[in-house]
């Protein structure tokens, strides 16, 4: 065990600021005899794995759970709340031979790790256990849920395949003998995801038999409120008062850490652990792209290689003969990277490695947040201060699992040293957020309920779980069933979006986006990870040194519309940073929602778009800096990658330049997030530039806030109803991490709310696109050899596209778009394509005589 003092004095001599230390003190464990009612060859495994009983916390949980009561054990981590319920499960599958359970986890690593303590906790008792998740084959999972009494699952394929598919007789089956339903690491349903998982808990419900949940997470904010939201049932919550486990002493200890001496600091700790004469590591930090920079700068600074010659410090862009499989050497490896979108062969080798004790440590994003069993970790080091206060203690909770542990907080910011490490970690957990009366999510789970009530088995089907719903719910699902009344304009959208069904429309997760598979010329069958296209945009833009298990490649192409990309292995180690150029566009000329302004000012929420592109790239090689831009000429890449959202937000212009600063736009999101309790990653922010606005014409700027979702589900229309409070919350956020001119601004923000108007709601109707203008014989339309955006929430996805011609049908406008073949043509509904603001040019059709006119008219 590395003692805190020695880890000062490394931090120091690399750089760092020690500043404030905390020592959370060890705790004994508190024991209690296996609880009357299990199976009794339960019983005789837990005696004999467990001869001095069980944690009193377990005990309680089991007892609970044999009565059939839902139960929440919300203890620390590594407190054996798995056996907890796992024990439970097996006992009841053991006394009813016709039941099933189904066990659902947030993730996919998270559910493969625990498939083996359900087949320990199994063990001489015959009960098969079976795993469907998204890279399970379609054709192979009837046969597993035949042969399965306890199912893992992840809860996405619960709803885009078993929910889709009632009337296929093994999935009814199934249903019909559910009996259990686990939630592990109930904590990650939170802001969109928990709202849609909320949803589909109920319309799982109404179409099973089952009757009892059991949920566990180790940090979760009002436990016994939360799970009664996501499941509308009321639970027993065991809670960390409650706990029995022996909790090993911890420290925590935060450094000030400037930027650049990160890496100098990372790697002196990771040198004094692989010596061998310690424990094991995590670091954790927040971007995929940094964790694989980090592994490969520690693995080099464990072995060192020869000075870098002019001849081969120049070989990056050469292909490399006789490439190595990409784990081949993985054993020979003391550091080496973990995070989501690895191949689940290349994940399980890591992990295997972590938890033998071949590796040193591990470099890692909130992927090994979870509860999946790595072993022992003796050191976690934090790199930045982490999203929430949940997360810093799931990741706090590596550390120190049978021995003591210790943490330490690399503050980058300044955030933690400014309002001190013991008011920061007497922080209570944050609430997980559930937007239950957002129209827009009940509507799409509405749709998913109908299809379901068609295909359900009459005799199983409930209505009853919907009743701890809004009434707006049943109202939506009703008028579905036996449509009374027409489905509202802004609602409407929806209903055309899921033609192809619902539960593949309407996924959730959100930012759903297409998906894209790397491979390397080199090693032929090996996939090196998937990336979601934002993650193209971040990691393996076009000349970009992607990473994959700290392996550096170099990406040269793009096959869009197979979802690849191509690489070479590279050597050397430089990085790239992508180019990248945000704007928001909004649509002032276009419906507003609500407006409040002055001569001079004004806040609207109204339809907008983000623009996100990548121009180009820079390459870093120690200090040597060169920037590529895309065009003519670029040998990686002819144009841009873009990126659009089609969202809604409020905007804010004021004519102080303080009051326009994307910075302040940061913070009043931040405090907006707080006070209206909805999910930070569900909220974006940034500046805007417009020719137009409600004051007329004339450039100006502002900042504004909008929903990340693409299509908007309307968070932010809340902002200005509580906007004093949004601004007193900036205000005091800002003061508390040191950003005392933002405060300064929100407090003047506040005081020139008086100076506005009384707000208007819906103060222009017209839509672009609905024909809706004086004339309705004239409809407005993308020129023909125009870029727009294409979007059906399927197979194309803010896809930019080229239109070559349009067509009015009697079933409206159609459009003719360019395909990748000369001799294809590719017609679809005007419905699916949008205008990139600033960019696609409109013109008005006039559908009986042919007509073309100019927009402006």
């Amino acid at each position: 065990m590395l003692a805190l003092t020695t880890i000062c004095s490394i931090a120091s001599a690399a750089g760092a600021e020690v500043g404030e230390q905390l020592v959370f003190p060890s705790k004994p464990a508190a024991t209690a005899p296996v609880p009357r009612g299990l199976h009794p060859l339960v019983a005789q495994r837990i005696r004999s794995l467990h001869s001095d009983g069980l944690f009193t916390h377990q005990v309680a949980a089991i007892t609970e759970g044999l009565n059939g009561r839902c139960v929440c054990l919300a203890t620390p981590t590594a407190s054996g709340k798995t056996l907890a319920f796992t024990s439970v499960c097996v006992s009841r599958l053991l006394a009813d031979h016709g039941s099933v359970v189904l066990a659902l986890y947030p993730a996919k690593a998270l559910l493969h790790d625990q498939r083996e303590k359900w087949q320990q906790a199994s063990e001489e008792t015959g009960i098969p256990i079976g795993i469907i998740d998204g890279g399970v084959d379609v054709s192979l999972r009837a046969e597993i849920l035949r042969n399965s009494r306890v199912l893992l699952m992840t809860p996405d394929v619960v709803h885009a395949w078993m929910m889709a598919r009632l009337s296929e007789p093994e999935i009814r089956k199934f249903l019909g003998a559910l009996n259990i339903v686990v939630l592990d690491e109930a904590h990650i349903y939170d802001g969109v995801f928990g709202t849609n998982m909320a949803y589909l808990l109920r319309r799982l419900q109404a179409v099973s038999g089952v009757s009892q949940f059991m949920a566990s997470s180790a940090t979760i904010g009002d436990p016994s409120g939360f799970l009664r939201q996501l499941t509308g049932l009321d639970f027993t919550v065991i809670g960390p008062d409650q706990t029995g486990a022996a909790v090993p002493e911890k420290s925590v200890l935060v450094c000030r850490t400037p930027l650049r001496k990160v890496s100098r600091v990372l790697n002196a700790l990771i040198q004094e652990y692989a010596k061998g004469r310690h424990g094991r590591f995590l670091i954790f930090a927040d971007s995929r792209k940094r964790v694989e920079e980090l592994a490969a700068e520690g693995h080099r600074s464990l072995t060192p290689a020869a000075p870098l010659t002019e001849q081969n410090a120049n070989e990056e862009d050469g292909e490399i003969e006789d490439v190595d499989d990409v784990v081949a050497h993985i054993s020979e490896r003391r550091v080496l990277p973990y995070r989501a979108g690895y191949e689940e062969e290349d994940r399980s080798s890591i992990q295997r490695a972590l938890t033998k004790g071949t590796l040193a440590g591990v470099v890692t994003t909130s992927a090994l947040e979870l509860g999946i069993d790595i072993g022992d970790i003796e050191l976690v080091v934090l790199l930045g201060t982490p999203p929430s206060i949940k997360s810093f203690w799931q990741r706090a909770g590596r550390a120190g699992r049978q021995s003591r542990g210790q943490v330490v907080l690399l503050d980058l910011d300044g955030r933690v040293t400014a309002i001190g490490l013991q008011r920061y970690l007497s922080r209570e957990p944050e609430p997980n957020w559930l937007y239950l009366d957002n129209e827009y999510l009940q509507y799409s789970n509405a749709l998913c309920a109908a299809e379901e009530r068609t295909q359900a088995l009459t005799l199983l089907y409930a209505r009853t779980p919907f009743a701890t719903l809004p009434k707006s719910f049943l109202e939506l699902l009703d008028n579905e069933l036996e449509p009374t009344r027409p489905i509202p304009n802004d609602l409407y959208p929806l209903k055309q979006q899921a033609v192809a069904g619902p539960h593949r429309a309407f996924p959730l997760r959100t930012g759903v986006e297409k998906s894209y598979q790397v491979a390397c010329r080199q090693i032929p069958g090996q996939r090196l990870g998937t990336l979601s296209y934002s993650q193209v945009l971040r990691e393996a833009f076009p000349g970009a040194i992607y990473r994959y298990m700290a392996r550096p490649f170099r990406v040269f192409e793009i096959k869009h519309p197979s979802g690849e990309i191509v690489c070479i292995n590279t050597r050397g180690v430089a990085r790239t940073n992508a180019i990248a150029q945000t704007a928001v566009f909004p649509q002032f000329d276009d419906q507003m929602y609500y407006l409040r302004r002055s001569d001079t000012a004004f806040i609207a929420e109204c339809r907008l778009q983000v623009s996100e592109r990548v121009i180009g790239f820079q390459q870093v090689q120690g200090l040597d800096k060169t920037e590529v831009l895309y065009g003519p000429g670029s040998k990686y890449s002819q144009k841009p990658l873009n990126r659009y959202i089609n969202t809604t937000g409020v905007s804010f212009y004021f004519p102080d330049e303080a009051l326009q600063r994307e910075v302040l736009g940061k913070y009043v999101a931040l405090a907006f997030c707080r006070v209206c309790s909805v999910q930070d990653r569900d909220v974006g922010w940034g500046t805007f530039i417009s020719q137009s606005s409600p004051l007329g014409s004339g450039p100006i700027r502002g900042f504004a806030l909008y929903d990340s979702a693409y299509g908007s589900l309307r968070l932010t229309r809340q902002i200005p109803h509580h906007l004093p409070e949004i601004l007193l919350e900036a205000a005091r956020v800002a003061s508390d991490e040191g950003a005392p001119q933002v405060a300064r601004s929100a407090k003047q923000l506040l005081e020139m709310l008086d100076t506005l108007g009384a707000p208007q709601e819906s103060v222009i109707s017209h839509d672009i696109f609905s024909g809706a203008a004086a004339d309705q014989e004239w409809k407005t339309v993308v020129a023909p050899n125009q870029p727009a955006i294409c979007h059906d929430g399927q197979s194309h996805v803010n896809e930019e596209v080229t239109v070559l011609r349009y067509v009015y049908t009697p079933q409206g406008i159609r459009y003719t778009l360019k395909a990748q073949r000369e001799d294809v043509q590719w017609l679809v509904s005007a419905a699916m394509i949008h205008p990139i603001h600033g960019i696609t040019k409109l013109e008005q059709y006039n559908i009986n005589t042919g007509e073309t006119r100019s927009n402006e008219t």
